[in-house]
């Protein structure tokens, strides 16, 4: 990841114009290295640089976060990063720092914002596997998406080049790998929902209640019936309990984000 650099305070900006000299020619000097001597050209020609200053005429709009927008106002606290080909990057200090994606092209950056997504998408409530498979074939579309780019990538250059390449056949086996990825999520083994708990608590499924009419509990209970279950030591329960559900979303939330964090590049 590029340096984040921290600014506690932001100035105003201006427009930089080329600081002239007595003779009104902008002003250039020669470019050294850090003991002194100065930088040449193979050639043996001296490398110079021309020096400029602030042009208080010409103020320049004040940075705004990439993120939400905020004007940076001289005074305020601001980060920023400047990414190879992407040139400078700032944020307010309210916004969280950048993730790989957001200043990458990267196939690993690509993979990371994926996964990211799907951490996301998994921790919402599911209320069934049908519900949670609905989730895997959205992440698992999002893989497909990123496999065809590398597949189209890859014929681009056979196209050009006429034939497969070294690196034509190095994108179709990330795409293979990618679609792999997206099949193993798509099928992940999500687990059953439970079977309800239907065991009367207070009798614990004998059916029975030895404390008879003097029930703490407040049942109208015998010592050969529960009056809680009328015997019976079933709870009535048609569906799972909100612990066994919350359980099962916990496993069945770890079955997918496994798959989803085992990619294979």
């Amino acid at each position: 990841m590029p340096r984040v650099n921290y600014v506690k305070h932001a100035r105003a900006r201006f427009q930089m114009v080329p600081k002239l000299g007595d003779d009104g020619q902008p002003v250039v000097v020669p470019v050294t290295r850090k003991n002194g001597d100065a930088k040449t050209t193979k050639r043996g020609k001296e490398i110079t640089r021309t020096l400029t200053v602030q042009d208080r005429t010409k103020p320049l709009p004040n940075y705004k976060c990439g993120k939400c927008g905020t004007e940076i106002l001289p005074g305020m606290p601001y980060k920023w990063i400047e990414p190879k080909m992407r040139g400078l990057m700032v944020r307010c200090m309210d916004c969280p720092t950048w993730q790989p994606w957001e200043y990458s092209y990267s196939l690993s950056a690509r993979i990371a914002e994926i996964q990211s997504n799907a951490t996301d998408a998994l921790a919402g409530d599911f209320d069934s596997p049908d519900d949670l498979k609905s989730i895997l074939e959205e992440i698992a579309g999002e893989i497909r998406s990123l496999a065809e780019e590398k597949e189209e990538a890859a014929s681009n250059m056979e196209e050009g080049f006429g034939h497969s390449t070294y690196q034509s056949d190095e994108l179709n086996d990330q795409a293979e790998q990618l679609n792999g990825w997206a099949d193993d999520v798509e099928n992940t083994d999500i687990p059953d929902l439970p079977e309800p708990d239907n065991q009367c608590m207070h009798c614990e499924g004998t059916g029975t209640c030895d404390a008879g009419e003097e029930c703490a509990e407040g049942h109208e209970c015998t010592e050969e019936q529960c009056g809680n279950c009328g015997g019976t030591g079933e709870a009535g329960e048609e569906e799972p309990t909100d612990d066994q559900m919350n359980e099962w979303r916990e496993e069945a939330r770890q079955a997918a984000q496994d798959t989803v964090d085992n990619c294979p590049l």
